[in-house]
This record gives structure tokens, sequence and C-alpha cells, in this order.
């Protein structure tokens, strides 16, 4: 099965990042490749996502996982 993780040190609480991350509605408004998001960015849901650079292309995927707790800044995690 294939993957994708991503790592960045952002300086907000953690509760408003989740918040940016898992609202799928609003992805267009601050990712510029990204055109649409359909369905509930939650564990065990399935989302499409319809990126600008495949305009008609939809790519389905299943969040498997998403992890709350993020180590604190200049921690090894």
């Amino acid at each position: 099965m294939k993957s994708f993780a991503t790592k960045a040190i952002i300086r907000a609480p953690v509760e408003r990042i989740w918040s940016i991350l898992t609202d799928a509605a609003a992805y267009p408004s601050w990712s510029s490749t990204v055109e649409r998001v359909v369905g509930n960015i939650a564990a065990g849901e399935k989302v499409t996502v319809y990126a600008k650079a495949s305009p008609g292309r939809a790519f389905p995927l299943q969040v498997t996982e998403l992890d709350f707790e993020l180590p604190a800044a200049g921690g090894s995690g």
C-alpha cells in the first residue's frame, strides 16, 4: 500500500493546526495545488482530492490514521 507522510515545524496551537488540516472544504483557500477535497478528513474515512495539476482527475484516499499528539518544539519526533 502506498503512503504519504510529511513533517513541519509550525508555531501555533495544536488545536488550530488540526482544525485547518481537517477542514476539507477549506483546502483550496490555502493550498494552491488543490481544486477541492470531498469527504470527511477523519480516521477511517474516505476523501477524494481533486488537484489543479490534473483537472478532472480524482484521487481517492483512505484516512488510516490521524496523530493529534505533536512533539514540543525542538523535540525529536
